[in-house]
């Protein structure tokens, strides 16, 4: 699939304007510089997609044909990109003897609720997440030195490095899982059908946030989702936030189950292990995000 972003000036990307907004409505330092920084960086991503002009999203679907041997005659010709951690982008079904393509429900995407929700509101919200959030858990030490440590489109450029289009199945069971682990990071053992929060721990330390004793190859909050996570918003080096406030580097999470990086804005898109996705479409199932300082 291919596409030219449909905004074309940067500092018109709502969210960018919400942030500014939301600047001017608070006196909070702390929340003040997280604000800036996190503008500063969606103006960056928006800006390197317009100047990339045509961007592609590969989609790899499973083919089913079948046959009357008999007669010859096609009983069934539908595929699906459904995989055990995408309920499925481009589907087709056999329906009485005819293909039918299935459409998304576009309005469950991120971008949709950027482009059709006021700035006031997506600014209060900002507000509400930086503000809340500097106010309580985020004045540890490390939370304060991570907010000019790391950078999300340094992050983004290693997650988008380190991964190839879904070439291999590895599941034998169920809906299928993707992974090549010819594209990896030689440097990091890799995890065989469950690579998905090692690959983001990589790409978080890429992108400048220290390791620790409890954040490091190959510790639970290096390698599980809902411990990474934790790990995240805990030590005040990220907090949760709408699926439509997100920049490069933040993560998209599905509970108990995967996580993803953003790596494009405009539209959002992300890149992940397990299944291997490189600046794919968003998915509806990632319902829990991170924006990460």
């Amino acid at each position: 699939m291919t596409g030219i972003p449909k905004l074309q000036v940067a500092s018109d990307y709502p969210v960018y304007k919400a942030a500014i907004l939301a600047i001017k409505q608070t006196e909070d330092k702390e929340a003040i510089t997280k604000l800036e920084k996190y503008a500063n960086e969606l103006l960056e991503g928006v800006q390197q997609s317009i100047d990339e002009g045509k961007f592609t999203m590969t989609i790899v679907n499973l083919h089913a044909l079948k046959f009357d041997l008999a007669t010859g005659q096609l009983l069934v010709d539908e595929y699906t990109s459904k995989s055990v951690d995408d309920a499925g982008t481009d589907q087709v079904i056999w329906v009485n003897g005819k293909a039918i393509r299935l459409k998304s429900d576009l309005t469950q995407m991120p971008d949709y609720r950027i482009y059709t929700t006021p700035i006031a509101i997506l600014a209060q919200e900002l507000l509400e997440t930086f503000t809340t959030n500097t106010n309580s858990q985020q004045n540890d030490i490390l939370g304060d030195i991570n907010i000019l440590a790391y950078s999300g489109s340094t992050a983004a450029t290693y997650i988008r490095t380190w991964v190839a289009v879904n070439k291999f199945n590895c599941a034998t069971y169920g809906d299928p899982v993707y992974q090549d682990q010819n594209a990896y990071n030689p440097s990091y053992s890799a995890f065989y059908c469950n690579d998905c929060a090692n690959y983001v721990s990589q790409a978080l330390a890429y992108g400048g946030q220290a390791t620790t004793s409890t954040w490091q190859p190959y510790t639970d909050a290096w390698v599980n989702v809902d411990v990474l996570d934790n790990y995240i918003t805990s030590q005040g080096l990220g907090t949760h936030t709408t699926c439509s406030s997100l920049g490069l580097g933040d993560l998209g999470i599905i509970p108990g189950q995967h996580v993803v990086m953003v790596s494009a804005l405009n539209p959002l898109r992300y890149s992940a292990h397990t299944s291997d996705r490189l600046n794919y479409t968003w998915q509806s199932s990632i319902t829990s995000c991170v924006n990460v300082y």
